[in-house]
């Protein structure tokens, strides 16, 4: 009997400390202490080598630290030891989000419940979790399988942070903060609950929001200040609010905790360039390259840094140290583009840097190739499975077509500009692209009379947008004077009027100078309608003006021998 005691009292001890391992390999994942949850899970596998929950929690381990090949074999050796393990199928689901395959993720999570009953909290939790912060979401999906799991477990406060989570998503105003206060009043120290309020405070973007939230992180520090995530929150809410120092500060007090972990590196890497703190960026890049340089991700931050910095001389003198930078660049992103085999893990940017970089070079055809790969892929992102990420990258798109049109139209390609500018300005219109717009049409005139009417309206939406620029009148003048050069009609003469009354009613802004031949045109032409119409009188004051300003012109002096005056 004694024996028996014995034996079920270690059995016991052994569970709870396993128990505990594990949690401690969880408290260390949601750290960001990568490596030592790495050595803490592999542990626990060599002495627990039947217990395939342990390879899903290794999995997540490498899936959040960009390790996705590491984390699918790891499910893989898991599944072997248990095809009906419910974590390790979930895992597998949450490789295919962050492969943005979402209804093969879904696939993966009926699976999981089904072989739980839809009576496991966890598994729950897990797939509700996927389904809210992937790059591919369902949060309608999300919302039954979250629900499900608190009505399982209703003590549980990471249930309610996830729930939070969702609800963030769907942009409610009241619910997400309800949720994670819920969690802290489940659990006073759950240091995840004050970093999810920090950053819903600090999603209002404004001074008092940002002190709100920076308020809530210090809460968390006052309860546990070895909380690796807090620095790397603080570093991220002042990244926000453009204190870059301090938020570098709090960064490298982050590595200090976590120590010398690779992702961490790797991370601190990419902190750096969102901070604009490019050559830093690249400098820790080469450092890291020292111990593994395995990783595609790090050649692309090396790629897109060089274009940054390249951009950054702007100054004459900085030109051919900017040309170092962009051949730095391409240099880069060729190492990216061979060392990243699976294609699916290219992203849109790759495209755009890469064209970026070329056309800097010189190399403007290929340049823009690569761009119209970048707008083709975000485009296709505009259909019900990923609207929500069409519309984040639809600020980018802009962005592409701007750099897109300037190109054709310096390389006189006006038709490709003209496409490429009605596109822009369906999505954000600025004088600027209708300017561009009207002059590109009216370009390509000869060829095709039709574009004029395109031009007329282009150079209307410049005078809509900005009624008091000179030049949109001008243009529009121009436009119209082609459409009738025999002066029959004269429509152009209330623009080239309104030209006039802009530059004459500012000539310190408007110097007469800059814009002596237009004022000249617009003088001439409107001297010649009065002309035409048998207005002698009224003819000649804009001669004169003419006159006044270029005593050769030759135009105006035909009209004085005419006029006699």
């Amino acid at each position: 009997m004694k024996k028996i005691l014995l034996f079920s009292a270690t059995i016991m001890m052994i569970c709870i400390a396993s128990a505990q391992t594990m949690q401690q390999g969880v408290l260390e994942t949601e750290a960001f202490k990568f490596a030592q949850a790495k050595q803490t899970f592999s542990t626990l596998i060599q002495q627990q080598p039947s217990n395939a929950d342990l390879n899903y929690y290794l999995s997540d381990v490498y899936l959040l630290a960009g390790e996705e090949d590491q984390a699918e074999k790891t499910l893989i050796e898991g599944i072997a030891k248990n095809p009906e393990n419910a974590l390790c199928i979930v895992g597998q689901g949450k490789l295919k989000i962050a492969g943005k395959n979402l209804e093969q993720a879904k696939a993966d999570f009926a699976k999981a419940v089904t072989l739980t009953k839809n009576k496991n909290a966890k598994v729950l939790l897990y797939i509700g979790e996927a389904l809210v912060t992937g790059p591919v979401k369902d949060l309608d999906q999300a919302e039954i399988y979250l629900n499900r799991a608190l009505e399982l477990d209703a003590k549980d406060p990471n249930i309610n942070l996830a729930i939070g989570d969702l609800w963030l998503e769907r942009k409610n105003s009241s619910k997400p903060i309800e949720n994670y206060k819920m969690a802290l009043e489940k659990d006073s120290k759950c240091l995840k609950a004050y970093l999810r309020k920090g950053r819903l405070y600090a999603s209002a973007r404004t001074q008092e929001s940002y002190m709100v939230a920076v308020g809530t992180i210090q809460e968390g520090l006052m309860i546990d200040s070895t909380y690796a995530p807090f620095y790397s929150e603080m570093a991220y809410l002042n990244n926000l609010a453009k204190n870059y120092t301090k938020a570098r500060t709090n960064y490298e007090k982050y590595l200090s905790i976590v120590g010398d972990d690779i992702y961490a590196r790797v991370k601190y890497a990419g902190f750096l360039f969102l901070t604009k703190d490019y050559q830093k960026s690249i400098d820790e890049i080469s450092t890291i390259h020292q111990k593994d340089s395995s990783r595609p991700y790090l050649y692309r931050l090396m790629g897109y840094s060089h274009y940054e910095l390249g951009v950054s001389y702007n100054k004459p003198d900085d030109t051919a140290r900017a040309k170092q930078e962009y051949i730095k660049g391409i240099y880069e992103m060729d190492k990216f583009f061979a060392k990243q085999t699976n294609s699916e893990k290219i992203i849109n940017d790759d495209y755009k840097y890469y064209g970026l970089l070329l056309i800097k070079l010189g190399k403007d055809s290929l340049g823009c190739n690569y761009l119209n790969k970048a707008v083709y892929r975000i485009n296709a992102l505009n259909n019900a499975d990923s609207k929500k990420e069409y519309e984040l990258e639809r600020e980018k798109l802009a962005d592409i077509y701007s750099v897109l049109s300037e190109n054709y139209m310096r390389n006189k390609k006006y038709l490709d500009a003209i496409n490429t500018l009605n596109n822009k300005v369906a999505i954000k219109q600025s004088v600027n692209d209708y300017f561009t717009l009207g002059r590109a049409n009216t370009y390509i005139v000869k060829t095709d009379s039709t574009r004029q009417d395109s031009a007329i309206a282009a150079f209307n939406k410049v005078i809509e947008l900005s009624p008091t620029s000179p030049l949109g009148y001008l243009w529009l003048a121009r436009t119209k004077s082609n459409k009738d050069p025999k002066v029959k009609v004269g429509d152009a003469k209330p623009h080239y009027e309104k030209f006039l009354e802009i530059i004459d009613s500012d000539t310190i802004k408007y110097k007469r100078e800059s814009y002596k031949k237009e004022t000249i045109e617009a003088n001439r032409y409107i001297g010649f309608y009065h002309f035409y119409l048998g207005k002698k009188e009224e003819a000649i004051p804009y001669f004169k003006k003419v006159l006044a300003l270029d005593p050769k012109d030759i135009a105006a002096l035909d009209a004085k021998k005419l006029l006699k005056f």
